[in-house]
C-alpha cells in the first residue's frame, strides 16, 4: 500500500473505531481531534508517514475495539509499537496511568514523542467548558510537568513543536502578555487574517474605507492554521488587495519603522471581546 494511501486508510480506520465518540468541549466527531494531531505535525514540517500514521491512530488500543493484533495486521508491527508507546493501561486507576505516562515521557520514541506533543497541543486548547477553575488548573501543572520532562529528558522531541506547545500552555494562564499584546493592538481595527501570508493583521476603518493595517507575527497564527483557536472563526467577507504596514522596531521600542506591503485574499475574521481570550481554546480534553 501507498504511503498515502496508508495514511487515509489509518484515519478510515481510526473514524470507523471511535464511532460515536465525541470531544468534550463541544460533541464534535472524536475524529476531529486525531485530524488537528495530524494537522499540528504536517504544520511543523513532520513528514514522516508513520508518525503521521500513529497521530491517526494513537487512541485506538486505549479507546476502541482495535487491539494489537488487529492493528499489527492492518499497519504492521512499527505502528503498533509506537501506538502501544501512548496508550494507558485502563485497567490502572487513573493516578497511576497518569504517572506511567510521566515515567515514559523521557524515553519516548521519535515518532511517539511528537505525536505525544501534538496530542497535547490538541487537548490544551480544547479545555471542556464544564471544568472549574480547580480542574483545570490540575490539568495544567500535569501537561507542564509532562512538557518539563520531555524538553530536559527527551532528544527526539521535535524543537518547533516543543515551543509551539510551551506557547499554547502559556497561552492559557490568564493575564498572558501574548494575549494581552495581540488584543489590545486588535482593539484598534478589524480583525482580518490574511490567506495569503498566513498571519493576522488588524486593519484600521475610516468611514468605510480600509486603511493601512499591523502584521503579527506570533505563533498564534500557528495555531490558528492548526485550527485549534476554537473561538476564532472566519465569517466568509473576502477583501482584496489589501495595503497594510509591518511594523518593526531597528534601535529600540521608540522608534519604527514601517514598511509598506500588499496583503492579498483576506477574510475578516469574528472579533472577540478580551474577557473571551483570558483562557483560549475553551472547551476538551480531546
Amino acid at each position: 500500500m501507498e504511503q498515502g494511501n496508508k495514511l487515509a486508510s489509518a484515519l478510515q480506520t481510526a473514524t470507523f473505531a471511535h464511532q460515536g465518540q465525541t470531544r468534550k468541549f463541544n460533541g464534535q466527531p472524536y475524529v476531529c481531534h486525531l485530524l488537528e494531531v495530524i494537522n499540528v505535525l504536517q504544520h511543523i514540517s513532520i513528514r514522516d508517514q508513520d508518525t503521521l500514521i500513529a497521530g491517526a491512530l494513537h487512541d485506538v488500543i486505549e479507546d476502541t475495539f482495535i487491539n494489537s493484533s488487529i492493528l499489527s495486521a492492518l499497519f504492521g508491527t512499527d505502528i503498533v509499537n509506537i501506538v502501544h508507546e501512548l496508550t494507558d493501561d485502563k485497567a490502572l486507576a487513573k493516578s497511576l496511568q497518569d504517572k506511567a505516562a510521566l515515567n515514559r515521557a523521557g524515553s519516548l520514541s521519535k515518532p511517539a514523542v511528537n505525536v505525544k506533543l501534538a496530542d497535547l497541543l490538541s487537548n490544551m486548547m480544547a479545555i471542556p467548558s464544564l471544568w472549574d477553575e480547580s480542574k483545570i488548573e490540575r490539568y495544567l501543572a500535569k501537561c507542564r510537568l509532562l512538557i518539563t520532562i520531555i524538553e530536559t529528558q527527551n532528544v527526539d522531541a521535535c524543537p518547533a513543536l516543543l515551543q509551539l506547545v510551551k506557547y499554547a500552555l502559556d497561552s492559557q494562564t490568564t493575564g498572558s502578555s501574548f494575549y494581552y499584546d495581540f488584543y489590545e493592538s486588535a482593539n484598534t481595527g478589524a480583525l482580518y487574517w490574511s490567506l495569503s501570508r498566513r498571519s493576522f493583521i488588524v486593519i484600521n476603518e475610516e468611514g468605510g474605507t480600509l486603511l493601512v493595517g499591523t502584521e503579527f507575527d506570533t505563533p498564534l497564527n500557528d495555531l490558528f492554521q492548526c485550527q485549534l483557536l476554537h473561538s476564532l472563526t472566519l465569517n466568509g467577507s473576502k477583501c482584496q488587495s489589501i495595503s497594510v504596514t509591518h511594523v518593526f522596531s531597528e534601535q529600540s521600542e521608540d522608534y519604527v519603522l514601517a514598511e509598506s506591503k500588499t496583503v492579498n485574499d483576506c477574510m475578516q475574521v469574528t472579533t472577540l471581546t478580551r474577557g473571551s481570550v483570558s483562557r483560549q481554546g475553551e472547551g476538551a480534553s480531546k
